[in-house]
């Protein structure tokens, strides 16, 4: 699992599905892992992730429920979590990572 935060404030901490993420400074990411969320080998229509976080250790943790969004047999190896700028969270089952050509996340929000 890998964390990218798009905001201007840190994430003390977040996880999916009750695993535990890295803390993400603002504007950074990508370059700590943790293990591990388990996703089936092939997608399933329908398939969502429960997504926590604190932005400091005292705050109320936030909580989304987001789609996954299809994959394939090939693309498991990171299962990359992005928290955006307008306060939406999304997630991807990808081998890429961000700024490669195929990332799913483009344009504006995939801006660090």
């Amino acid at each position: 699992m890998v964390g990218y935060n798009h905001t201007d404030v840190g994430i003390y901490a977040f996880e999916v599905n009750g695993h535990g993420g890295p803390n993400i400074w603002p504007h950074e990411g990508g370059g700590k892992f943790t293990c591990c969320v388990t996703v089936p080998r092939i997608h399933k229509p329908g398939m969502t992730a429960k997504v926590r976080w604190v932005h400091r250790i005292d705050d109320v943790p936030q909580e989304r429920i987001v789609p996954v969004p299809p994959y394939g047999p090939r693309d498991g190896g990171m299962f990359a979590v992005h928290f955006l700028r307008d306060g939406n969270v999304k997630v991807f089952v990808t081998m890429m990572g961000l700024g490669h050509p195929d990332y799913p996340l483009k344009g504006d929000e995939a801006r660090k």
